[in-house]
């Protein structure tokens, strides 16, 4: 849920629970003033009605005048008046079909009976029942000129509940047709008011959703010093700090390029050499005891030739940007290629034997980073033999129907399991004068020609390594 959300809801959760609290406050308040007006009315009344009885006195029996007296003012009053002896019994009454019909006992309510002769009260109003009705009934004493209580004057007081109900639901309705109205206008409101919160925070999040670690960084203006402001100030310091980091670390990354790049060259570069120094070396050994001498000046003279273009494109590629020559895909004899590659290192004490199931073996690659991902592989086959023995390499090309497997294996002393997961990683290498980028930018050539590279080890047999490229279709 967003902040722009929450505050709406928490603002109108809490108006909501305003009004309600108000609206109970205020049907309990009008409930209270409710009671308090009718229960002065009900002391108005009985003033009334004791002023107008003040001077008859009533009998044990049935007084014909004090019933007219009683309906005159029941009519003037609109209310039933009752009155019962000392004992409770009814004397006289407003409304004697009620008693007759038996709709209500004839004998005065024995907690009130019994309140004034235990308490000496001069009024009593209380709650009473007729089945489920429920109304005021008010009592006073009635004196004779000498003081003394002679009966007890009784008035059922029936509109306070009818009136007390219709006045509370009016305040019902009225408290929910304003409260209604209020929420509507809340609503509105919230909306405005977090609108008007959330800004600077959606401005913020907008300006570090577009923010790039090599882009412009462009500030906040917000003149408020509150704790958005103090979040705004903060950002417009981190893009300060941002800025010059990221200068920073492109320099650092320009720097770490170039040192990359020299490392890549000077191994390309360096790799072709030790075989090309060999093989001038043979071709003036044999200058006077071979007798085919010229063929193999010529065949030396073309293999040399082909890795010196290799070294030139790689310079040319370095002088114009530090990049590695890019990659120019054609049909390649795969059988011819490993030849030429062997050929660089089969003079001197290394022995290389190559066998194919194939004569000619085709695929789909960039002939010159093949030529220098077979170099590096031959070359670390070499340097993988102790000194003390001659280097024994055997090549074998398998086609298949659908790719061909080339496997270089050694006769070395293996590869530790301590280092065979980081052998292709660049950087790495066992050689006190390596690079560590040789078997890494081999990995790259043969991933680029969507082939596949692996190797097994065994301290025995040495370390093989496989090469498969798809055949070319």
């Amino acid at each position: 849920i967003s902040f722009k959300v929450r505050i709406r809801t928490a603002f109108i959760i809490m108006l909501v629970a305003f009004f309600f609290i108000v609206g109970g406050l205020s049907i309990y308040y009008n409930s209270v003033q409710s009671k308090e007006k009718h229960y002065d009315r009900i002391a108005q009344l009985m003033k009334l009605v004791t002023r107008e009885l003040e001077y008859i006195e009533p009998n044990v029996a049935i007084n014909m005048r004090i019933t007219d007296k009683l309906c005159q003012l029941s009519n003037m009053t609109f209310t039933d008046i009752n009155i019962y002896n000392l004992k409770g019994e009814l004397i006289s009454t407003s409304r004697p079909e009620i008693f007759d019909k038996k709709v209500i006992s004839n004998l005065m309510n024995p907690q009130a009976l019994n309140r004034f002769k235990t308490e000496s009260l001069s009024h009593l109003i209380q709650t009473e029942n007729i089945g489920s009705l429920r109304y005021l009934s008010a009592y006073i004493p009635m004196t004779d000129q000498n003081n003394k209580i002679v009966a007890y004057i009784n008035v059922p007081y029936f509109s306070e509940n009818a009136e007390l109900t219709e006045e509370i639901g009016n305040l019902i309705i009225t408290g929910v047709n304003i409260n209604v109205l209020m929420i509507l206008i809340a609503v509105i409101v919230s909306v405005i008011i977090s609108e008007k919160i959330t800004l600077p925070l959606s401005l913020v999040y907008n300006k570090l959703r577009e923010m790039k670690f090599e882009g412009m960084y462009e500030k906040i203006n917000y003149e408020q010093n509150d704790e958005i402001g103090r979040l705004v100030k903060e950002y417009n310091s981190m893009t300060d700090k941002l800025k010059e980091s990221a200068f920073n670390l492109a320099k650092s990354e320009r720097e770490s390029a170039w040192r990359e790049i020299a490392r890549q060259i000077a191994h390309e570069i360096k790799n072709p050499l030790t075989p090309m120094k060999l093989n001038i070396q043979h071709l003036q050994r044999s200058l006077k005891d071979t007798p085919e001498w010229e063929a193999q000046f010529q065949k030396t003279c073309k293999i040399l030739m082909e890795q010196i273009d290799n070294m030139t494109a790689i310079a040319n590629a370095f002088s114009d940007f530090a990049q590695m020559p890019k990659s120019v895909f054609k049909q390649i004899n795969i059988v011819e290629l490993v030849d030429n590659a062997t050929e660089l290192f089969s003079k001197g004490e290394t022995t290389i034997s190559q066998k194919s199931n194939k004569e000619n073996i085709y695929v789909w690659a960039d002939k010159e980073q093949l030529t220098r991902a077979f170099v590096n592989l031959l070359k670390n086959s070499v340097q993988a033999v102790a000194e003390e023995s001659c280097p024994v390499i055997n090549i074998d090309v398998f086609a298949s129907k659908i790719d061909v497997t080339i496997k270089i294996q050694d006769n070395g002393c293996g590869i530790s399991e301590e280092i065979k997961d980081k052998l292709f990683e660049p950087n790495f290498t066992t050689k006190s004068s390596g690079t560590g980028i040789g078997l890494a930018i081999t990995k790259r050539i043969i991933q680029n020609a969507q082939g596949s590279i692996w190797f097994t080890s065994n301290k025995k047999e040495g370390a093989s390594f496989y090469i498969c490229l798809p055949l070319y279709k």
